[in-house]
């Protein structure tokens, strides 16, 4: 079976998430992304399933994105992209290099969002949650999880829909 290496910085850091519309993950490393900084975007005529600004890297001299590194098997492209919305325009793939903690390089795909200079906002604190228990699942930094803990969110106290569907994923693994 052919596969892809796979950059998850955001709601993908939690296996729970990513199986989501890739039921056959396997997760390989944590790796930093050097040179682009972590940040919560608006895109323009975007309406986030989240329910506030959704993840996105920005070019950055200097500053590290940490993430996981998967293998998903090519069949789950086409899930994926609608997971993370690249079929409707708002994220794009891109290949970054990413570096592992043992100062491997790897070539991986990642998600940008599409807008040239998107409006910097607030996520929901439930997709907040989502990215804090991955980075904490997958042991990111302890100063990198500091940092995304105390990211201000915009306080939606409203349902999710795709709480759900990783709550159910969830089940036997861990809980959210």
């Amino acid at each position: 079976m052919a596969t892809f290496k796979y950059f998850g910085y955001a709601s993908n850091l939690l296996e729970e998430r990513i199986r989501v519309g890739c039921p056959t993950v396997k997760f390989c490393t944590i790796a930093k992304l050097k040179d682009y900084k972590f940040s919560f975007n608006n895109a323009p005529d975007f309406e986030s399933p989240w329910q506030g600004s959704t993840a996105n890297i920005l070019p950055s001299p200097g500053d590290v994105t940490w993430g996981a590194v998967w293998e998903i098997g090519t069949q789950y492209i086409d899930a994926l992209n609608r997971e993370d919305a690249v079929d409707r325009g708002i994220y794009r793939n891109i290949e970054v290099q990413v570096e592992t903690p043992e100062g491997e390089k790897i070539s991986c795909r990642c998600l940008e969002m599409c807008s040239p200079l998107p409006e910097v906002g607030f996520p929901s604190p439930q997709y907040l949650s989502v990215i804090v228990d991955g980075a904490v699942q997958r042991g990111l930094p302890e100063d990198y999880i500091k940092m995304l803990k105390s990211t201000p969110h915009n306080g939606f106290t409203g349902e999710v829909a795709i709480m759900e569907e990783i709550k159910e994923k969830g089940k036997n693994t861990h809980p959210l």
